[in-house]
């Protein structure tokens, strides 16, 4: 992007680590840095300055834009879309059809993205959608198909449209 606005040429080093399975149609921009012994699905895209952990699989069809930070050991089933800026932590599960939005006021032009975070343990269940800037805590737990309007905090379990706490899972 940096060269059609320049129209120089620049540098954006690539970094795949050992023991990388990375299957057919997986697409990965420069300027990104992938840890060892990821595993993607068929047909993924890893967008520029995207940052991945270890031991990472990434499912089919997902698609990770640019400059996000995914951590060690985070499972994203197929069909996962990661929008900018996103941070998940740790450990994270993310099931199929997962959608992590970015931008607060769609069609804008200014580029005013706010990715979501996922913190440590949390899982994340099939079908969801987490709106731009939501925290999603530590060892939560989304159900399927919530929509995730705001913050759900540590050990929470939340449902529905819009997501509601319905319970504590802490021990």
């Amino acid at each position: 992007m940096d060269f059609c606005l320049d129209r120089r040429p620049h540098n954006h080093k690539l970094t795949i680590g050992n023991n990388a399975l990375l299957r057919s149609g997986t697409i990965i921009y420069t300027g990104s840095e992938i840890g060892d012994h990821i595993q993607t699905g068929h047909r993924v895209t890893i967008r520029e300055k995207s940052t991945i952990g270890s031991h990472c699989s990434i499912g089919t069809l997902s698609d990770i834009q640019g400059n996000c930070s995914i951590g060690d050991y985070v499972r994203m089933h197929s069909n996962v879309h990661i929008g900018q800026l996103s941070v998940v932590d740790n450990y994270v599960w993310i099931f199929p059809y997962v959608v992590l939005t970015n931008d607060p006021t769609p069609t804008s032009e200014d580029g005013g993205f706010i990715g979501v975070h996922i913190h440590k343990f949390a899982l994340i269940s099939t079908g969801s959608v987490l709106l731009p800037g939501v925290s999603i805590g530590r060892d939560a737990l989304v159900g399927a198909s919530s929509n995730v309007t705001r913050d759900v905090s540590d050990y929470a379990l939340v449902v529905g449209n819009p997501a509601k706490q319905i319970k504590d899972v802490s021990c």
